[in-house]
């Protein structure tokens, strides 16, 4: 946690801790995805072996540091959101549930290999994307940029900061 968010009140405090702590667990979500895409591609259209390792590695960064945390609880999360009034869709729900409930049974290490996991990614794409879906569609699998999604939720907290840095000097001055 930065400065900031360390002199916030214990409110605020706890629900940065929340955010990050959310973020650096379904970081791992699309790393496997990304994974399984450019494994997908690979074993189609005979590419993307750097991609593979890449993901494989990153993946392991990932559940190194989601190693060093505690199981991941999503009901913290969930009445968070019921607090703020925020809606949490029920597929979304199972789909974050299953995603906590699974790499706390088979530890993080594991995941890039787990086969109830890759299928879980599997489904909640064609779940969300029906025939549009890169792993079983192989036209759009083509379209695929060798990125989707990557990278850990902000929730805009550089833009935040900034503006409470700004508001915090103008009050200074």
């Amino acid at each position: 946690m930065d400065r900031a968010a360390h002199d916030a009140p214990e409110d605020i405090q706890r629900t940065i801790e929340l955010a990050r702590r959310f973020s650096l667990h379904v970081e791992g979500m699309p790393l496997l995805y990304n994974l399984l895409l450019a494994e997908r591609r690979h074993v189609e259209h005979g590419s993307d072996d750097d991609l593979i390792q890449k993901y494989r590695s990153d993946l392991a960064e990932w559940a190194a540091q989601e190693a060093e945390e505690r199981a991941y609880d999503p009901n913290t999360l969930w009445q968070f959101a019921a607090t703020t009034g925020t809606r949490s869709p029920e597929p979304q729900r199972r789909f974050v549930e299953h995603w906590s409930q699974r790499v706390a049974e088979i530890t993080p290490a594991k995941v890039i290999e787990d086969p109830d996991l890759r299928s879980l990614i599997e489904f909640r794409e064609r779940q969300l994307k029906g025939s549009r879906a890169r792993l079983s569609n192989s036209g759009r699998l083509l379209d695929w940029s060798g990125a989707a999604g990557v990278g850990r939720m902000s929730f805009r907290w550089h833009q935040v900061r900034q503006l409470l840095t700004d508001l915090l000097r103008g009050l200074a001055a």
